[in-house]
């Protein structure tokens, strides 16, 4: 085999072997961002960061805030707030039959810098735990608290 026919040879064996890694390492990209939704999050994240979120959780509690994602496993909730219900006797309702007085029914939105133990304002969650995330709507009584630093 002359030199100039080596020489060809060896220059499509290069090409090949190039094209050849080009799909791997596409194939790779694909693989990883269908295992791990890098796309599908990133998209969602700049989306959850043009508003505020109601995030339920497995455990049956909500919280309100600014969802972002926090690496692969996690997201992190800004500005966390939730809802506390409290009942107190009712000063206005007349004892029941049973001598109980009637209860009312309070709800107030909570941020949780403000329990006892004074974390701080961001709540870190589980992937896993959220069942579904929903935007709130700018003028909803939750949203307005918050931005108004209530």
């Amino acid at each position: 085999m002359t030199c100039q026919k080596r020489c060809c040879v060896n220059a499509a064996n290069r090409t090949v072997k190039k094209v050849l890694c080009i799909i791997v390492v596409i194939a790779a990209l694909v693989w990883v961002d269908t295992n791990f939704n890098i796309i599908a999050s990133s998209q969602a994240n700049k989306q959850a960061r043009a508003h505020l979120q109601a995030v339920f959780l497995s455990n049956g509690q909500v919280y309100f805030g600014a969802l972002s994602r926090h690496g692969i496993g996690f997201w992190r909730l800004d500005r966390a707030h939730y809802l506390q219900v409290s009942k107190t006797p009712s000063a206005l309702s007349p004892e029941t039959p049973d001598g109980t007085a009637p209860q009312e029914t309070r709800t107030t939105l909570m941020k949780l810098s403000d329990d006892m133990h004074r974390p701080q304002n961001t709540l870190f969650i589980p992937a896993s735990q959220i069942l579904f995330w929903q935007n709130l709507q700018n003028d909803s009584p939750v949203a307005q608290a918050i931005i108004s630093g209530q």
